[in-house]
């Protein structure tokens, strides 16, 4: 960044401008976006418990003889140019070619054992990135999985390619055809139509013709949906249509001699009919869009496979509907929910909505769409957007704790409302996750496994429960912190003295300890506390500093290590920034709650001070502090900085640090102004924040490869935090 582009060169530090810039820059930058809803079909290729996207096509294509080949495609969306890591394990011979080139291609170590996973890199375009694959059926098998490398951090949509099939969710796969597998080179566009690639493609595709006995209108399929339903069941289908002041005319028609099912009828939220025979009503519809929904009950005197026809119409003939919600992919225009329990209360319209699970009174379901096996799947297509992971966890506190010291109520419900969307479908996810192997929301949360997965977000989430509204939010919240709890409590690895640490059996960081776990951890603990008034987690959070003090502290340094590790029984003795700010910024919280006769406070409160004077020392000329904090010769890093004014402000105003002389004070000041100097720009992009990282045993990684990376959001919601607690010094 330019000195002239800096906010500071613009408007100076004063605190109220920096935060209200960067928090409106953000938004600005990611504004709140739902879920994408797409149709997905349930017999194509789908997801292991692994995020692997499975393409077995022996499964797929059993009749495929040995020799003969296939292809498959997916698209993927990338709002930058990026690379990504890919893994891929085959069942036979496999080649990839993302925009027309080869990207991978098997030896006879992948071919013959489907265990062995092969990573590589993939230059991603911004816009759409055609992944097609050639695989040859062999006696080992017949095609490939595949995932993002880190799936669970790394996660992306894998959309239908083709015209015919735009907005769909999945891969799709080619017939069986013979030819020279070394000399097949695909050639087509998946942007164009699946006709032009001269193969027939599947899942096959609902269109309304191959089923037949499609109604005169509103398109109702209740046989093909549903199959046979049980006597007493019920089901539910919705529509739409624009209304332009005239009569609309609702009819329905029995399925069968002797047949008495039940239907109701709604148009938006006035009942219209319900009648157990054939029945013709009328009612009049303002202009604009209305809402059309159905319910059958199935009666124990209806003939088999035969349902009630519901027929829309207007004046001038049939009513022409539309799909009530936008579903991406979708070709019909109704959507289908059930089968229900008679025991199970009739739903209103306005409850049956995208934004929920619905019990059956024997399983949990969701929305259906015209043809067999056609369903609907929420998916999250925006990346900083309803994403619950870690680094989104401080940002979200950051905006948060903004809105709340600006009193901009926008800032404080734009964060609320990110939470609120991620918690108000994880009951679904739940369910999508255990239907289809992995879920396409929420995954890092479903599939749980350690700190990072959910204590800094489930931190955000209790901060900002008096923030959300929405009664089944709050229902939401409670019942993930009690899950987030049980987990540290009772799942999470711990050593024989009680210290969390990382078990990760063949990962990289297997069984070690993290200086950034406290951070994961103990800051969700205090508030589970506040919420419960249970001792059991406070203290917990309280013993934990003292255990990876015992660990990771420094003493020559008076720094913490970034990691130890078990396998080799020491710290890397590596002084990563980030690391230290995340102990520092921790143990502020927790001192903040620990009551003044807490048998540890005294304890954590000279470590505090010691690790306050050990940072100090190492504050950079810029009034930065750097990458590894002991290298001068390391960048200065903005998310470190921003989490040692956090702390040092805090142990100034509640009195922990001795501050007779103001060096601590001067420290906050001058690292502000060097953030506003050197980190943040006049827009409100903020500089030089680590990314993720992985750990070594030496500096070089730290210094060279751990790079930095612009508006990370590592680094946004420390830097908000930061500003509002040098402001409140001021």
């Amino acid at each position: 960044m330019e000195r002239y582009e800096s906010i500071y060169y613009r408007g100076g530090a004063e605190i109220s401008n920096v935060l209200r810039t960067v928090a409106n820059h953000y938004i600005g930058m990611n504004p709140p976006e739902p879920f994408t809803f797409c149709a997905f079909s349930r017999e194509g290729p789908g997801w292991d418990r692994n995020g692997c996207l499975c393409m077995d096509l022996r499964e797929k294509l059993p009749e495929a003889k040995q020799g003969e080949n296939a292809c498959a495609a997916f698209r993927i969306w990338s709002d930058s140019e990026e690379e990504k890591l890919f893994e891929m394990a085959c069942f036979g011979p496999a080649r990839l070619y993302v925009a027309g080139e080869m990207v991978f291609q098997s030896s006879v170590t992948e071919e013959v054992n489907v265990k062995h996973k092969k990573a590589f890199p993939v230059q991603l375009k911004r816009g759409w990135n055609d992944f097609i694959f050639c695989f040859s059926s062999t006696a080992s098998g017949f095609g490939a999985m595949i995932a993002p490398e880190e799936v669970r951090w790394h996660w992306l949509p894998f959309l239908a390619p083709f015209t015919e099939r735009e907005g769909c969710l999945g891969a799709v796969y080619s017939q069986a055809f013979p030819g020279d597998f070394r000399k097949i080179k695909p050639d087509f566009c998946l942007g164009g139509s699946e006709r032009e690639t001269g193969l027939e493609w599947f899942p096959q595709r609902w269109s309304g013709e191959a089923d037949g006995n499609r109604e005169a209108a509103g398109g109702h399929r209740w046989e093909a949906v549903f199959g046979e339903i049980e006597p007493g069941q019920r089901i539910y289908g919705k529509t739409s249509l624009r209304g332009d002041g005239r009569e609309i005319m609702i009819q329905t028609g029995a399925g069968g001699t002797g047949t008495c099912d039940r239907v109701r009828v709604w148009l938006d939220q006035t009942e219209i009919l319900d009648s157990c025979q054939e029945q013709k009503t009328a009612c009049a519809a303002a202009e604009g869009r209305h809402t059309v929904t159905v319910m059958v009950e199935r009666s124990g005197r209806s003939e088999k496979g035969n349902y009630p026809s519901v027929e829309i119409y207007t004046e001038g003939g049939p009513a022409c509907c539309e799909m009530p919600e936008r579903i991406c992919g979708a070709t019909g225009d109704w959507m289908y929910l059930g089968p229900f329990e008679n025991s199970v209360p009739v739903f209103r319209p306005e409850e049956l909505t995208l934004n929920r699970l619905y019990d059956t009174g024997n399983g949990g379901t969701y929305w259906r769409l015209d043809g067999k096996d056609n369903w609907v799947r929420p998916c999250l297509q925006n990346e900083l957007f309803g994403r619950w992971n870690y680094p989104l966890g401080v940002t979200l506190y950051g905006l948060l704790q903004t809105g709340r010291h600006l009193g901009e109520n926008g800032i404080t419900q734009y964060a609320a409302s990110h939470i609120a969307q991620c918690v108000q479908m994880q009951e679904y996810a739940m369910w999508d996750e255990a239907v289809y192997g992995y879920p396409q929301i929420n995954n890092q949360l479903c599939t749980m496994s350690m700190l990072d997965d959910c204590g800094s977000f489930a931190s955000a989430m209790l901060e900002a429960y008096s923030e959300i509204h929405e009664e089944t939010a709050k229902t939401a919240v409670k019942a993930i912190a009690m899950r987030v709890a049980d987990h540290m409590e009772h799942v999470q690895e711990r050593q024989e003295d009680g210290a969390f640490y990382r078990i990760c059996k063949d990962f990289f960081m297997e069984n070690t300890m993290w200086a950034d776990d406290l951070y994961m951890s103990t800051p969700f603990l205090i508030r589970y506390y506040q919420m419960t008034g249970d001792a059991v987690y406070l203290d917990d959070a309280a013993k934990q500093f003292i255990l990876f003090k015992k660990y990771l502290f420094m003493e020559r340094e008076q720094v913490m290590s970034h990691v130890y590790d078990f396998k080799y029984q020491t710290p890397t003795k590596m002084p990563w920034g980030r690391g230290n700010g995340w102990v520092l910024f921790s143990l502020s919280e927790v001192l903040a709650v620990l009551p003044e006769d807490h048998p540890k406070r005294e304890e954590l409160l000279a470590f505090f001070r010691q690790l306050s004077e050990g940072i100090l020392k190492l504050q950079g000329g810029n009034g930065l502090w750097h990458q590894l904090l002991t290298h001068e010769d390391s960048y200065e890093e903005t998310s470190c900085t921003a989490m040692f004014i956090y702390g040092f402000s805090r142990g100034i105003r509640y009195g922990w640090l001795p501050d007779e002389d103001r060096r601590y004070r001067k420290a906050v000041q001058k690292a502000w102004e060097g953030l506003t100097k050197y980190a943040i720009d006049r827009k409100g992009n903020v500089y030089g924040v680590c990314r993720g990282s992985q750990y070594s045993f030496t500096p070089d990684y730290y210094k060279y490869d751990l790079t930095s990376r612009d508006n990370d959001t590592h680094g946004i919601g420390i830097v908000l935090l930061a500003g509002i607690e040098a402001g409140k010094l001021e």
